[in-house]
């Protein structure tokens, strides 16, 4: 009895387990046909949706690159922006340089008019007085020889008067 007994049970969990393992199979049936209908469109969408992120994930690399190649150009650029304001920079401190030895020498060249000037002003001036002062002795010559002019007539009328005389005197 013992061993109908055990074979009674053992017949009992046979059964259970192929029950068990026929709820199972149709489980996994069930799963099975769920995924193909609900899983399988979606992983076709996240397959569609993975290969447009993929193409965004290139652009943005590719205009990265781009950027990063302006960014390098720009760099490029300001550097040699930054040499050539360093360049005027030193040429602008060497321009006010000669800027400042160029109004030390104006001032002097000014300087050296106003001498000039005043000079110049003092000859004038002399000039004029000299001017002057020919005219007045002109003058003077002129009146001088009018009265010598005059004398010379006075003394030719005496000498002749003088001549007329003896003349009359000596008759």
């Amino acid at each position: 009895m013992a061993a109908r007994d055990d074979l009674e049970i053992s017949n009992a969990e046979k059964t259970d387990l192929a029950r068990n393992l026929s709820n199972a199979q149709n489980e996994i049936v069930s799963w099975k046909s769920r995924l193909e209908s609900e899983a399988l469109p979606k992983i076709d969408e996240l397959e569609t949706e993975k290969r447009k992120l993929l193409a965004r994930i290139q652009e943005a690399e590719d205009r990265a690159d781009e950027a990063m190649s302006k960014c390098n150009n720009l760099d490029k650029m300001r550097s040699r922006l930054m040499h050539e304001l360093e360049d005027s920079g030193v040429e602008l401190e060497r321009t006010r340089s000669e800027l400042a030895a160029m109004d030390k020498k104006c001032k002097k060249v000014d300087q050296i008019v106003l001498e000039w000037k005043s000079k110049y002003d003092t000859a004038s001036s002399h000039v004029e007085s000299l001017t002057i002062e020919l005219q007045k002795s002109g003058t003077d010559v002129l009146n001088m020889k009018s009265v010598c002019e005059e004398y010379t007539v006075t003394i030719e009328n005496q000498t002749r008067s003088l001549k007329k005389f003896e003349l009359i005197s000596e008759t």
